[in-house]
């Protein structure tokens, strides 16, 4: 897919995902499938997205990734981490090098350093 243009994924994303929109559309095959051509498109190793639930929790609804799901939900479970600080903040979370990123969220460093993680960037998405 490295051939294509950023337009044409970007395009072939909006299919995708209208292809997916019928009477019986499945919500987390939905998030699940924009997660994965954002990830592309962005041209990222992994990718997540999180939502509140029905009682104003931070949930875990769809992610690229096994060892991206460990890192959010360690976060979820920490409160802690660049995405719930996104979440919190309203504002975008980039941490360039994960190594040497501090005592601000030490447990997230820790995994997503053994996760494999070299940098992350959480952005908010407000209705």
């Amino acid at each position: 897919m490295a051939d294509f243009t950023r337009e044409s994924k970007l395009n072939r994303a909006f299919v995708k995902l209208a292809d997916t929109l019928t009477d019986d559309f499945d919500v987390v095959d939905l998030l699940q499938t924009l997660v994965e051509e954002c990830s592309e498109i962005l041209d990222t190793q992994a990718a997540g997205l999180m939502l509140l639930d029905g009682l104003g929790e931070l949930q875990l609804v769809a992610s690229t990734s096994e060892e991206a799901t460990l890192i959010e939900v360690m976060q979820l479970n920490a409160g802690a981490g660049p995405c719930v600080e996104c979440f919190t903040t309203g504002k975008p979370v980039t941490v360039g090098d994960i190594e040497r990123s501090g005592d601000r969220w030490p447990a997230f460093r820790l995994e997503a350093m053994r996760q494999g993680f070299k940098s992350v960037h959480a952005t908010p998405m407000r209705l």
